[in-house]
């Protein structure tokens, strides 16, 4: 009778370690070997250049990929974390990246114009959205009752006049010194001394 082995699996993430850094007298001895043609070193270092850039493809891909042992063979999956789309293992982030990719496992990085509100959320900045709602980079939607001005800020409507005065909330006028409401919503100047027969134009 043969002992049935009982399968075991376990996972064990593979050590790839490739050096973008190549000693500079190791590259010197490189070019002499190519000969004193110029082109044919430049050719060389061209080829090197390339060489490398497969070679750091090769590890940002095998970089997720786990070893792992069934009882019988030794095969390569996934890491914990990653998933399989297109031959290739991509990091998973189960809440979401909004405005962001996934990066790492539950790793988001935000777009550009946009910073972390919190692990799986990115919202707009916008330099200045008071009494506003940055609803994408740079771009303020003024709240209820303010409208945008020439600068681009969010400034209160007064929908009465306020002649003389300065809206300083939604249908709120206040008026400088020397001046007094009235019951039009505006301001009239004040003249202190009286204005017998004639009409206070100014304070």
């Amino acid at each position: 009778t043969i002992p049935i082995k009982s399968e075991l699996y376990y996972t064990v993430p593979l050590n790839i370690e490739i050096s973008w850094s190549l000693n500079v007298a190791g590259i010197a001895y490189y070019l002499q070997k190519s000969g004193n043609n110029t082109n044919n070193g430049k050719m060389r270092l061209a080829n090197l250049l390339l060489l490398l850039l497969i070679l750091g493809m090769i590890s940002n891909s095998l970089a997720k990929v786990c070893k792992v042992n069934n009882g019988t063979q030794e095969i390569r999956v996934c890491c914990p974390g990653y998933d399989r789309v297109k031959n290739r293992c991509i990091p998973i982030c189960p809440l979401g990246c909004l405005n962001g990719r996934c990066t790492k496992p539950n790793v988001c990085e935000c777009n550009k114009g946009y910073k972390k509100h919190n692990d799986h959320r990115c919202v707009p900045i916008c330099d200045n959205c008071t009494n506003g709602n940055c609803i994408g980079p740079n771009n303020c939607k003024c709240i209820t009752d303010y409208v945008q001005n020439g600068s681009g800020d969010c400034v209160p409507v007064c929908n009465l006049d306020c002649k003389n005065g300065e809206c300083i909330a939604p249908n709120k006028c206040r008026c400088p010194e020397g001046y007094r409401a009235n019951e039009n919503g505006g301001c009239d100047p004040i003249c202190s001394s009286g204005c017998s027969n004639g009409r206070c134009v100014s304070p």
